[in-house]
């Protein structure tokens, strides 16, 4: 029987030693780990990546590597805004525009799903979203030229962003098209998160319509996988499973 790989002997002794740790703990570093487990620095960082890439642990410049606290819930269903999510379980979200301008060139898949014309520039809106200073996720929206037009983002905060450009727009959403996919963190997302580039994150890219038909937003969420957990709780009207295959 061939001898299981050595890197994955270390990622079992790891990951009982981050169990023991309380949350934020700072481990050991590189070399002190692949001097205690006596293996290489190679051998040890692919058993850390295999932790980082769980969420049990976070690996940043500066700081080192530390055990992950406990993760926030992010709730699919009931659809709430982040804002709503976080208050409703008690939990104090900070949030700050990093950037704000009211007429951008947008990337293709943007210009296609805000119905651009040729010659249309959006607005662009770049959030952090914090918890207890921590980054949570990174949020790009491009907004509609007509909206952008009549936004201000200093009305955000404690705010939902939703509600001010439902404001601006006058009335409410009607339909959001959204998906989710695991990414890695690339650029202005790995440094406003704080994250090292390549480091996977989960993306929900979404487009909000309004109630009489036309795009308001288009734009992605980047959420770190080590700070945030997704639920979703189905009841009554939402369980539609169809029928049951035959045979």
């Amino acid at each position: 029987m061939p001898t299981p790989p050595r890197y994955l002997a270390v990622l079992a002794a790891l990951d009982a030693q981050v169990a023991r740790l309380p949350p934020n703990s700072l481990l050991p570093t590189e070399e002190a780990l692949a001097t205690q487990f006596g293996v290489s620095r190679g051998t040890l960082r692919r058993a850390l990546g295999f932790l980082q890439r769980s969420g049990r642990i976070s690996r940043q410049r500066g700081q080192g590597t530390v055990v992950s606290p406990p993760r926030l819930i992010r709730h699919i269903i009931p659809v709430r805004t982040l804002e709503q999510d976080l208050a409703a379980q008690g939990v104090r979200l900070e949030t700050r525009v990093l950037a704000y301008q009211p007429r951008v060139v947008p990337p293709a898949d943007i210009r296609q799903r805000l119905a651009l014309r040729r010659r249309s520039q959006p607005g662009y809106l770049a959030l952090l979203r914090a918890v207890d200073g921590r980054p949570i996720c990174f949020e790009q929206r491009y907004l509609a030229p007509a909206i952008a037009r009549t936004f201000v983002p200093a009305q955000l905060g404690a705010r939902p962003v939703i509600h001010a450009l439902q404001d601006a727009a006058g009335q409410p959403i009607g339909r959001n098209a959204w998906r989710m996919e695991i990414l890695p963190a690339r650029g202005a997302v790995a440094t406003a998160l704080h994250l090292v580039p390549g480091v996977l994150t989960i993306v929900h890219t979404f487009t909000e319509y309004l109630s009489d038909g036309p795009p308001l937003d288009a734009g992605s969420v980047w959420y770190r996988l080590d700070r945030v957990a997704f639920e979703f709780v189905a009841v009554g009207p939402s369980l539609q499973f169809g029928p049951s295959p035959s045979g």
